[in-house]
């Protein structure tokens, strides 16, 4: 086998899917405790739909802090749980729950040598409730719900054109 040198800059690429909104189910949630005490689940999110479905597509973070609670209510919300009264919830509870989520694709360098990295977040109002049968998602062969708008984006619309981040947010007060 012959390998030809590597031209140009060299890129760690852990991007699936391009930017837009995808069908994903969580796969797994992993709690953690900081060394100061503070909880937070990682979820694993796995693409729903499409040509990629079962594969994983983004992590999340759910991060227990006051500062952080509003988004857990809204990453909730969008899985199902009623979030406008006192809410008691395990790590599994969340395991197979779907969600219309928006990603886009985020870039850094690694602070060791400088290669560019490049990966997939979920912004931060980013998760809606998923709306319509399972069978009508208006997901093209990808799983794509809706390609483009990035981090700054606009929410995906229900079926009466009003945006699900914003009914998630109104939730929340």
């Amino acid at each position: 086998m012959r390998i030809e040198a590597c031209e140009g800059e060299q890129v760690d690429d852990f991007v699936v899917v391009e930017d837009g909104t995808y069908r994903m189910r969580v796969g797994e949630v992993r709690p953690v405790v900081a060394g100061d005490g503070r909880e937070s689940w990682m979820l694993r999110m796995e693409l729903e739909g499409g040509a990629l479905a079962g594969r994983t597509a983004v992590l999340d973070w759910l991060n227990f802090t006051e500062r952080g609670m509003d988004r857990v209510r809204l990453v909730l919300a969008a899985l199902g749980f009623a979030v406008s009264a006192r809410l008691e919830v395990e790590p599994d509870e969340l395991v197979g729950r779907v969600a219309d989520v928006r990603i886009a694709t985020e870039e850094s360098r690694r602070e060791s040598d400088g290669r560019l990295l490049r990966r997939s977040r979920v912004a931060y109002a980013g998760w809606s409730v998923v709306h319509g049968d399972e069978g009508d998602s208006g997901e093209d062969s990808m799983g794509v719900i809706a390609s483009g708008g990035g981090a700054s984006g606009g929410g995906a619309s229900g079926d009466d054109g009003a945006s699900t981040d914003d009914a998630l947010l109104s939730v929340l007060g």
